[in-house]
């Protein structure tokens, strides 16, 4: 509506209202160079808004390019400061009456203004009250003493936000250095349980991470859209808020100049993104943020203000660090104002000159937060203690922080206490101390009251901090826990209004007894055992680790029955429940169930339960609490076994009344509650004696939802002979297909049964190495393995490894499962053909699906090369094909070498003439530092790591630790290739990438024949211990516990087929020869140009003599890529070609912040290169 003065002649109306509106556009026009004018002068009356708070929005102005907010009880003083201003008799006569001009600039502001505010658009809900953005920097959980800050240190109250310092950009996705940031961060995010209205956000980046990987990100659309999407699906699995992105800096360090407008295109792609997904699934938008610098050269270099401002949630600028000791005075961290004295360029380094600069180039102010550093920057003195003084260096380290020239806030407050001098520099509005020679410029509580104030005097829309970690949390100063933090919640509230309270997200289940028709729906039923978190580092396992579009349902195990009540096994059973429960944010169909129970549990604490109505009725009202308060969506019972291992028979009949009695439980708390029913499973017994002993089959499939048979370990070392784990057939009753007939026929419907299946074998020590079949003498349980390290067991991310480096597998027709063996040892185990076999069985006999026990022992580290969870995913793969037949077996007795995972096998075994013996030269005496790190190697990251060490792993040829910082950073070769303790590189299999052992190959040769014009030869290779440094060979013919070296194994390669004349072998091999790169030996097959082959094998002496060859290259690739070189990539300075035979290359990339060294053909920090 418009305004127009009442006294208006009736007939001068309507020309008035025409010049009125003719006149808006001039005005809009003009009041474009009164714009700050404006602002500053309006701020004194009204706050901006800051987004989610309700007010007023000014509609889609392009001329102000705000949004003015004002809590409800402003309106009338806004209102009547409007009127006031704009109907003053003045303004009236200048402006109404249309043969008057105006003349008066104050008048043409205050019309501006009315002109705004009367043509609103909308009222929004915006958020009353300011951000307190809070970084936590993950690694302050590895400073000692006092100074240990860990999430629950933190104060959820203080913050608006918490964003997690820091994630990586790894190529085009994002990650996590390690997994003690997994746990971490899992402990973050739960804080939003805490305190409902907290937002945890991701940073990506930082100081550390440099430009390079995000640089190479924005390099293509491609890159940045399957970024978008990795991110998304990152956010979602950690129930995260959002991302900020901290890259320091676009255009700066060397990062290209382009990536100015790259930067604003990957945050234009992310919010699309971010946009789209929230409207498809219907869940909150996740927030987009960054950590920008004030710097004016930087900010030019690499900022599109406005453009990016437009896209962002909020900005958080980063006013600090703008004097430290790199400079040559004394200067403080983080002024508000400049000094008198400083010149025009260094009276840039001050906040309030940064944000002038951000909202003069286009940012909203209230998109706007200023940064607060809870540290000081410390200098030694030489003459003077006053600003700008000469400096000669950083500070001494702090007692915690451990860093020269920086001091956290709780180090310097307790500075003070012991005696520094404290003085405030009236015109930065700061204070600083000194104490001898040693000097710091900080904040404290009475320099941040002021910056808030500054905060609501300019309209910003709040605060950062840098970092919350930082604040003296453990109150050490007498001024209470989180001074600073606390007076800037103080003075910058926020009362959450328009804001939803966070609330785990719950997927509804609709369950029911009835089975589906035409079961095309196979259940994937996961188990994952809590106590995999424990195993060796290399391969520890925890909920992040799980794929969560491979399981239908995950149940947790265990939990355990004390008193009629659930209680927990691990500690940290509750933080792995809520971090199992986030994978629901990536998969919203899983279900996750909570097994109580397993083998180690026993018997007892059931029996006791079972023995009266009132304690069942007891456990079925506390289950349900249990369940429901931890978000879990059924119980799964796993009593082994009623009736058998000191259960007395009487439970058979007991565990029907329990089953029955929750499931009655159940059903009464989903009907009063209007929540989805939790489900009822149970793992039963595949053994016939168990099952009489132990179940109303019939009573408990009419209550159970569906029915676990654990038709595996019908066969181990606890016998004489060796026997399969989990035979599928048998001419006994212990295979899978009795148990699943027999349950069937004792009642069960068929789609209630879910085939259980092992991911791991069980092995045994034979009498005879000569006798390995399935029936042979066995004198005890099988060698235990470096991560499982129990007798008996391996899980199958060992045995492929075993299979890989050379134990003979073979196939069983008459059980369709395979076993393998080398020298003694031996185990009966699934791979991904009896998998695949037993999928079809499931459905072929209609059954409700498969079960695994357990998701853990698959090989989820890809650690064979057949890709992650290789027997998942061929569960998923058939369980969702369309129904085939059957695949066909191996046949019986056929020896299946890598060639059977990787390729198609031999048609024939061929053996080469035998006594020519080929020995690998004895390792060199290490040097000083050779020996160092191999004294320091040990199973795992090493408890000593120098900075800037690389040290083996004393388990693994190739794992290997970069020491950085005091921390042991894990890294793995690419495969096939091994960590070399004297090149200090990922190499080919040599002497020195095994340099505890002396490889010893026998080829035998005899009867060679021609197979499809290849010659196809069997070499079977004996490894053995030496004596290191002596230059001697110790051999060791049987194989140690727990040792990872295997005393023999078998390699099928092919050679080409040989020529006829008699010239000196070459040593290339001809382009496409199908040599299988598999096995770990040093033999490689020289091109055969003779009928007599010759084998050569490389020391590394030749290679590190060799001359590096000139590498040519063409669009980035290498023309020529010697076998066992890594050469640089010509167009990415921290990525590398590693290369094979036959000329090809494997493109790999360092991690960041490291960059790729010819000198030592490795990775290294760029400062070094």
């Amino acid at each position: 509506m418009y305004i127009f003065d009442a006294r208006l002649p009736k007939e001068n109306l309507n020309a008035a209202k025409m010049s009125f509106l003719s006149r808006t556009f001039a005005l809009r026009t003009a009041c474009i160079g009164f714009r700050f004018l404006y602002v500053e002068m309006f701020y004194k009356h009204f706050r901006l808004a800051s987004p989610g708070v309700p007010g007023i929005s000014l509609g889609s102005s392009k001329i102000l390019n705000v949004q003015l907010s004002v809590r409800p009880h402003d309106y009338t003083t806004m209102f009547r400061f409007i009127y006031d201003c704009a109907l003053g008799d003045s303004l009236k006569r200048k402006v109404f009456y249309p043969s008057n001009r105006m003349t008066s600039l104050w008048s043409l502001l205050c019309l501006t203004l009315m002109l705004f505010v009367v043509n609103v658009f909308s009222i929004e809900s915006v958020s009353s009250g300011y951000q307190r953005v809070c970084y936590y920097a993950s690694w302050s959980k590895y400073r000692g003493g006092e100074g240990r800050f860990t999430p629950e240190n933190i104060d959820p109250y203080l913050c608006t936000h918490i964003i997690y310092a820091f994630a990586s950009v790894d190529g085009s996705n994002i990650g996590l250095q390690d997994l003690t940031e997994e746990e971490t961060l899992a402990r973050v995010v739960g804080l939003k349980e805490v305190s409902p209205y907290l937002r945890v956000l991701i940073g990506l980046g930082g100081w550390v991470h440099g430009s390079a990987p995000f640089t190479s990100l924005v390099s293509s659309r491609t890159n940045m859209d399957a970024f978008a999407r990795n991110v998304i699906a990152f956010l979602r699995a950690w129930d995260l808020d959002g991302l900020d992105l901290d890259w320091e800096y676009p255009a700066s360090r060397g990062s290209l100049p382009g990536d100015k407008l790259r930067f604003t295109q990957l945050i234009r792609i992310l919010r699309s993104a971010f946009e789209a997904e929230a409207t498809k699934t219907g869940l909150p938008r996740f927030l987009l943020t960054a950590a920008v610098p004030i710097g004016k050269p930087v900010v030019q270099a690499g900022y599109e203000i406005e453009k990016i401002s437009n896209d962002l949630d909020f900005i958080n600028l980063m006013t600090y660090d703008l004097h430290g000791s790199w400079d040559h005075t004394l200067g403080h961290n983080s002024p508000l104002y400049p000094r008198k004295s400083e010149s025009w360029a260094m009276a840039e380094l001050n906040q309030d000159w940064g944000v002038t600069y951000w909202l003069s180039n286009g940012a909203p102010p209230e998109k706007l937060m200023l940064g607060i550093a809870t540290y000081g920057r410390t200098f030694k003195t030489i003459n003077g203690t006053e600003m700008g003084d000469k400096a000669m260096g950083p500070g001494r380290p702090g007692k915690f922080t451990s860093e020269a020239g920086f001091l956290a806030y709780f180090e310097i407050c307790q500075n003070l206490q012991n005696g520094w001098t404290q003085k405030w520099h009236q015109q930065h509005q700061v204070p600083y101390a000194y104490y001898d020679d040693e000097w710091v410029g900080y904040d404290d509580i009475r320099s941040v009251t002021i910056k808030a104030n500054y905060i609501k005097s300019r309209g910003l829309g709040g605060v950062m901090v840098w970092a919350i970690d930082m604040d003296d949390f453990r109150e050490k100063c007498g001024n209470g826990p989180n001074p600073i933090l606390g007076k800037l919640r103080d003075v910058l509230p926020n009362d959450n209004t328009g804001l939803v309270p966070y609330v785990p997200r719950h997927v509804s289940l609709h369950s029911t007894d009835e089975v589906q028709a035409d079961n095309q729906e196979y259940k994937r039923v996961c188990y994952y055992t809590n106590w995999s978190q424990h195993r060796s580092k290399t391969l520890t396992f925890v909920p992040e680790d799980i794929d969560p579009d491979l399981c239908t349902h995950i149940i947790f195990s265990f939990a355990k029955l004390e008193n009629n009540d659930i209680h927990t096994f691990e500690p940290n059973d509750h933080d792995l429940y809520r971090r199992v429960q986030a994978l629901k944010a990536v998969q919203p169909h899983l279900v996750v169930l909570l097994a109580i129970g397993g083998w180690s549990h026993g018997t007892n604490a059931f029996s006791d339960t079972v023995a009266t109505p009132h304690n069942i009725l007891t456990f079925s009202s506390n289950a349900v609490k249990y369940l429901r308060k931890y978000k879990f969506d059924g119980l799964d019972l796993d009593w082994e076994f009623p009736g058998s291992r000191g259960s007395p028979p009487i439970d058979k009949f007991r565990f029907t009344s329990l089953v029955k009695g929750l499931r009655q439980e159940f059903d009464r708390t989903a009907g009063t509650t209007g929540l989805p029913r939790l489900l009822l499973t149970a793992a039963v017994s595949g053994g016939r004696s168990v099952i009489d002993s132990g179940y109303e089959i019939r009573k408990l499939a009419s209550y159970l939802d569906f029915i676990n048979i654990m038709a595996y370990d019908l066969h181990g070392s606890w016998e004489s002979t060796t026997g399969h784990n989990s035979p599928l057939y048998s001419h006994d009753q212990n295979s899978q297909d009795f148990a699943v007939r027999y349950w069937m026929n004792q009642g069960a419907p068929r789609g209630k049964l879910v085939l259980g299946l092992g991911l791991y074998g069980r092995s045994f020590t034979l009498r005879s190495s000569d006798d390995h079949a399935l029936g042979a003498e066995a004198v005890g349980p099988g060698l235990a393995q470096p991560h499982t390290k129990t007798d008996g067991f391996m899980a199958y991310f060992e045995i492929c490894s075993l299979v890989v480096r050379g134990w003979f597998r073979q196939w069983s027709n008459d059980s369709s499962v395979p076993y393998a063996y080398s020298d003694t040892q031996w185990v009966g185990y699934d791979d991904v053909d009896s998998i695949a076999i037993k999928a079809q069985y499931v459905r072929s006999k209609g059954l409700g699906g498969a079960m695994v026990w357990s998701v853990d022992m698959d090989d989820y580290r890809n650690v064979c090369g057949d890709g992650r969870y290789p027997l998942m995913n061929k569960l998923k793969e058939v369980l969702t094909a369309p129904l085939a037949s059957l695949p066909a077996a191996p046949a019986a007795n056929q020896v299946s070498t890598i060639a059977t995972a990787r390729g198609p096998s031999p048609t024939a075994l061929l053996a080469l003439p035998s006594d020519k013996t080929t020995t690998l030269p004895s390792p060199k005496p290490l040097n000083q530092m050779e020996q160092k790190s191999l004294d320091m190697a040990t199973c795992g990251p090493p408890s000593v790591c120098p900075y800037g060490w690389f040290i083996p792993d004393a388990c693994n040829v190739s794992v290997y630790y970069q020491c950085s910082f005091r921390l042991a950073i894990t890294r793995l070769c690419p495969p096939r290739l091994e960590w070399n303790i004297r090149r200090l590189t990922c190499d080919w299999p040599s002497v020195d990438t095994r340099i505890m052992l002396n490889v010893k190959t026998t080829v035998s040769q005899s009867n060679s024949t021609l197979t499809n014009n290849k010659i196809v030869s069997t070499f079977r290779t004996t490894v053995s211990l030496p004596k290191l440094l002596t230059g001697t060979t110790k051999h060791s013919p049987k194989l140690e516990k727990n040792d990872e070296i295997l005393p023999t194994f078998r390699t099928t390669v092919y050679i080409p087929e040989p020529h006829t004349d008699t010239t000196t072998p070459s040593p290339h091999v001809k382009k496409n020869d199908n040599i299988l790169p598999t096995f770990r030996t040093s033999v490689f097959i020289a091109e055969a140009i003779s009928t007599t082959t010759t084998l050569r094998v490389p020391s590394s002496t030749d290679r590190t003599q060799r001359p590096r060859p000139v590498i040519k290259y063409e669009d980035c690739q290498p023309m020529s890529c010697p076998a066992g070189q890594l050469v640089a990539d010509p167009c990415d300075q921290s990525c590398y070609f590693s290369c094979a035979q036959a000329d090809l290359s494997y493109h790999a990339c360092c991690p960041a912040p490291t960059v790729w060294d010819d000198r030592i053909n490795n990775c290294n920090w760029h400062w070094v290169r």
